[in-house]
């Protein structure tokens, strides 16, 4: 953990959206401190394997995520619990990301250079259910559309209508803010 103050902007970007989210998605919805393999992963944010050990040992007398995380900020310093929030919730960028041409983030309807998949935009309201293998490759719309233009059935290929009016929605949002 590093020393001295939070950041102001970076203390209130955690009181707005770090903390709320936290506490509602990580702590509710996905249990981060229900079994100890992810309440130890959750520690190990405190950069101190013998606070580690002393908390895992705790938690374990603890029945839920909800009585665990207000044991963490009642005990640690405010800082620090909102250095452990961060490290959930606040973008990392991977080296490799920033570097490799193959690594930035898609063009909609893109090809993926690995999967052949089209890289679809995501409505973020759903983005939950979204399932990768559900969009077609290249090799699966060839092989669809060959077979609706042996029937000359064209009309009927729509293999991106739900990503397609997700952006164009987009594109009319952009264009109506000044």
């Amino acid at each position: 953990m590093s020393e001295g103050p939070l950041d102001p902007i970076l203390e209130h970007l955690c009181q707005q959206w770090i903390q709320p989210a936290f506490e509602s998605w990580l702590l509710a919805e996905q249990g981060i401190l229900d079994t100890e393999p992810k309440w130890k992963h959750l520690l190990a944010c405190l950069g101190n394997p013998d606070l580690e050990d002393h908390y895992s040992q705790l938690f374990k007398r603890l029945s839920s995520s909800r009585e665990r995380w207000q044991y963490l900020k009642d005990n640690l310093s405010r800082k620090q619990v909102m250095e452990c929030m961060f490290q959930y919730l606040y973008p990392h960028l991977d080296v490799n990301v920033t570097k490799g041409l193959n690594h930035l983030l898609k063009a909609p309807f893109s090809l993926h250079p690995s999967t052949g998949r089209v890289c679809v935009p995501l409505d973020i309201q759903t983005c939950d259910e979204f399932n990768p293998l559900s969009v077609p490759t290249v090799k699966e719309m060839k092989e669809e559309y060959s077979k609706l233009a042996a029937f000359r059935d064209l009309d009927t290929v729509h293999f991106f209508e739900d990503a397609l009016d997700l952006f164009r929605q987009f594109i009319q949002r952009i264009k109506n803010d000044p």
